[in-house]
């Protein structure tokens, strides 16, 4: 009886009617509820209301789906820059996508797109970001910004190689720098005063020595300071003044052995005075002392006025006075006839001497260019000094 029963529901289930799948949208065709949309083929139908019916529409078409590549920009890092430059050129990039990528810029810095033109306006960050919004086929690529430093311009200063210089030939040395970088110019420092000064463009020697100098140069709004330059060269002296290789001019002081001279000048046109002093005088004519001058005997009177003095321990003893126009052919006193003669001549220490020593030269000697050497005869204590 179970059985039975069992067998006939199961039939029974199976005989039910199973719902149908909704039909494929035609125009005209029923459909079961208003605003339901069926895509079928290229068209798009919509279930609309005709009378007392449902009914599909007669569609639209739907546009083809088109799908969008993707693209992305390459931008290098940008290297950081100097004020000085004042502006730089970006490259023409592209996107992977072959669109032409656009620039801006944000910070110390400016894009000028007209030219492609990154201009430099101060010191700081400059930020640059690229973008590319694509097209029909290509997504936007994603922006990229860069950023750099502008910094100061550096400023070198390039060192000066000066040799030996000797102090019997010249007493400075100039020194001219080409203007570059800042407005400021290359300025010298002395680091051995007592032996080297600076005079504007000039390095002025003051003693036997090494002579040091620093090079610097300042900077300003675009250029940083340059880095000093250290320079050393030696000052030597290779003849002493007052020595026969180096005569001392007029008036200046002379020390060897601690004996100072100087020549403090030459005075032409002592002739008659020389007379009066003494007619015995081979350039006097009247032997009584009438003062008349010997022209026809072609010699002339000169007077050096000179001071001596005598700091040294000793005794200084001194009689020879020679003038003396070249190196073969000179003066002695035996020729050279003098009045107030030094013939002898003892300074005791810390003795002084000034006054005159007057020379008859013959009138073809340019005292001039004459060289006047006074001393004891020994070289070492032999004084050099030139009438010019």
């Amino acid at each position: 009886m179970r059985k039975a029963g069992l067998a006939t529901l199961l039939i029974t289930s199976l005989l039910l009617p199973v719902p149908a799948q909704a039909a494929t949208a035609k125009a005209g065709a029923k459909c079961t509820k208003v605003k339901t949309t069926q895509i079928v083929g290229n068209k798009k139908f919509t279930c609309i209301k005709s009378g007392k019916k449902l009914i599909w529409d007669k569609g639209v078409a739907v546009p083809k789906a088109v799908v969008k590549k993707s693209q992305t920009i390459d931008f290098p890092p940008l290297e950081n820059a100097f004020l000085a430059n004042q502006g730089l050129i970006l490259s023409k990039a592209i996107s992977t996508g072959g669109l032409p990528v656009t620039y801006s810029a944000a910070g110390a810095c400016t894009f000028d797109a007209a030219t492609n033109t990154l201009s430099l306006n101060k010191l700081g960050t400059c930020s640059v970001t690229t973008s590319q919004a694509g097209d029909s086929k290509y997504l936007p690529a994603e922006s990229i910004t860069r950023s750099f430093e502008i910094l100061k311009s550096p400023q070198e200063i390039l060192p000066v190689e000066i040799s030996k210089q000797d102090l019997f030939e010249a007493d400075a040395y100039s020194v001219e720098y080409p203007s570059y970088g800042s407005s400021a110019p290359v300025v010298m420092t002395s680091r051995t005063p007592q032996i080297c000064s600076i005079d504007g463009s000039n390095i002025l020697y003051l003693a036997v020595g090494t002579c040091r100098v620093t090079f610097s140069k300042a900077g300003d709004s675009e250029f940083d300071d340059a880095k000093p330059v250290d320079v050393s060269f030696e000052i030597f002296l290779s003849a002493l003044p007052g020595d026969k290789a180096s005569p001392a001019g007029l008036g200046v002081e002379v020390i060897k052995a601690g004996i100072s001279v100087t020549i403090d000048g030459i005075v032409e046109e002592v002739s008659d005075d020389v007379c009066l002093a003494d007619s015995a005088n081979k350039g006097c004519v009247d032997k009584s002392g009438s003062g008349v001058f010997q022209s026809t005997d072609n010699d002339r009177y000169v007077e050096i006025i000179f001071t001596i003095l005598n700091n040294s321990a000793e005794t200084w003893i001194a009689d020879e006075i020679l003038m003396q126009v070249s190196d073969d052919e000179n003066y002695l006193k035996t020729t050279v006839y003098t009045i107030d003669s030094l013939d002898g001549l003892e300074l005791e220490p810390g003795d002084e001497i000034t006054g005159s020593y007057f020379v008859l030269l013959p009138n073809s000697v340019d005292s001039a260019k004459t060289l006047i050497s006074y001393g004891d005869g020994n070289e070492a204590t032999t004084f050099y000094f030139k009438a010019s």
